[in-house]
Order: C-alpha cells, then structure tokens, then sequence
C-alpha cells in the first residue's frame, strides 16, 4: 500500500510513521529485512507533553494509562532497536531537537543514509504535502508549515511526572 501510494506521489521512498511501531520493529524487521528504520529520539517529557496536548482533543492520546503505555512503548523501542541492528537492522537515529533545530544537516544525513539526493525543499514544510497526516486538532500545528518546537502556553506536566520521565 505504501509503495502505491508513494508511486503516485512520485517518491524514490516510501515508508510509515507511527509511535505505534516503536514495540514492534523486531517484528517489521523481520517482514522487511532490507528496510531501513528512522528512529526519532525525543525527550520523554517532551513526548508527553505533546500527548497531553492532543489528549485534549483525541480520545486516543485521552485514553487513560497514556503515560503507562508511553513508557512502555519507549522501553520497547530502547531495547528493540539494539536487537534489530545487531541482526543487521540500517537505522538512521536523530533527535527531535536535532530535526527541529539543525533541519538541512539531518535532511543532508538522511538523504545519504537513505541513498536519495538532498533536494532543498525538504526544508519548506509550508509546501509539504501534508496529505497522509491524519486530518485531527492535534496536527494544526504541523499545517502551519513552520518547522519549530511548539510552545505551550500552561504547563502540562506535573513537576513529580517529569522527574520520572527524566530518569529515561
């Protein structure tokens, strides 16, 4: 499905992003041994906050046990992504404050681990296609088409589960 999709749309690459994939890499690597897997490293206390924020409108981040099941998620993905790169796994890792503050270094990174020229505008999200993102309050942000880290007006987070999540 996706390579049809990315056929139509032209692209040299095609692939999937979810933060549902991050407890079954073994599994999508052992299906598509020749993929390549892009894992984006964020801060826990970021990633939580952004979850709370779309909680707010999405029953699925709204759900309760979230926080439960995003540690779990990023336990799995630690521990999964060293098992598939020692089975032979090509991963390309970066981080969110990477992509969001040094986007043409890791769009430059990522190009060459992917094999596809660097084309400038990859640095224009306002003339992304954005058509595959799930049309939901919580992406508006991404529609604006600016790449930069999203302020919160209130603080989301209570100071005793960000020193949980500072211990990842």
């Amino acid at each position: 499905l996706y390579h049809a999709f990315g056929k139509l749309k032209g692209a040299a690459v095609s692939g999937e992003k979810s933060p549902v994939y991050c407890s079954r890499l073994e599994q999508l690597h052992k299906e598509y041994p020749k993929a390549s897997f892009i894992l984006v490293w964020r801060d826990p206390v970021e990633v939580y906050r952004s979850v709370l924020k779309a909680g707010q409108t999405s029953r699925y981040f709204g759900r309760s046990g979230i926080l439960s099941r995003m540690i779990y998620q990023q336990e799995q993905l630690i521990r999964q992504a060293a098992r598939i790169e020692k089975n032979g796994a090509r991963i390309f890792r970066v981080t969110y404050a990477a992509i969001v503050d040094q986007t043409e270094l890791v769009c430059r990174n990522l190009s060459d681990f992917l094999g596809v020229p660097f084309d400038r505008r990859m640095l224009e999200l306002s003339k992304a296609d954005l058509s595959a993102i799930y049309p939901s309050p919580h992406h508006d942000y991404l529609r604006r088409g600016i790449i930069e880290r999203r302020k919160y007006s209130e603080e989301l987070v209570s100071p005793a589960v960000a020193r949980k999540l500072g211990r990842f």
